[in-house]
């Protein structure tokens, strides 16, 4: 069976990426051909998640092992086949690719066709790409966007940078903490 699945942007509203996929591709072989195709880097970490109607995600397919604990099964992207979530038409998933700003792509399954294709190919690419890691929080200079050192970092514009040591650290008396 072959897939045709759509990615959309809540950030962009004129980017559209069309994939089609074999079924039994895996979602590393998805995740790839989507870096590859939006030219983001590999070496950022990126998961999908399996989403309601309401696109609230429920189950984390990564792209390795992070969670040892057994209580919850664990997907990685290479063991993990599209045919696993991705089953009836109108199906939804969550690409996240900027995991600090937790941002993603919306999939949707939108066509199952019969017969399969060898591997993941983008059919179609439109409109602006978001880029990969926003970063103007980090060095713009607008107040509104930049993190500042004592209103963002710290919760509170009344601290005092001389109240940290010359390494930036707040300077404590031990002798005041119970150990």
């Amino acid at each position: 069976m072959t897939y045709r699945l759509l990615f959309l942007s809540k950030e962009i509203d004129n980017f559209r990426l069309e994939i089609e996929a074999p079924s039994t591709a895996t979602f590393l072989e998805l995740n790839n051909l989507i870096i590859n195709v939006l030219k983001y880097s590999k070496g950022e970490i990126t998961s999908f998640f399996s989403c309601d109607d309401e696109w609230e995600p429920y189950q984390e397919i990564t792209l390795v092992e992070m969670d040892l604990s057994s209580e919850n099964d664990s997907y990685i992207m290479e063991n993990t086949r599209l045919e696993e979530f991705l089953v009836d038409e109108g199906d939804k998933m969550m690409f996240v690719f900027d995991i600090l700003n937790n941002r993603s792509l919306y999939l949707t399954l939108r066509e199952t066709k019969p017969g399969s294709i060898d591997k993941p190919k983008c059919t179609k690419l439109t409109g602006q790409i978001p880029e990969q890691i926003k970063m103007e929080q980090f060095i713009s200079g607008k107040k509104e966007t930049k993190m500042s050192l004592d209103e963002d970092f710290y919760g509170s514009d009344e601290y005092s940078d001389d109240e940290l040591d010359s390494d930036g650290f707040s300077e404590v008396d031990m002798s005041e903490i119970d150990i």
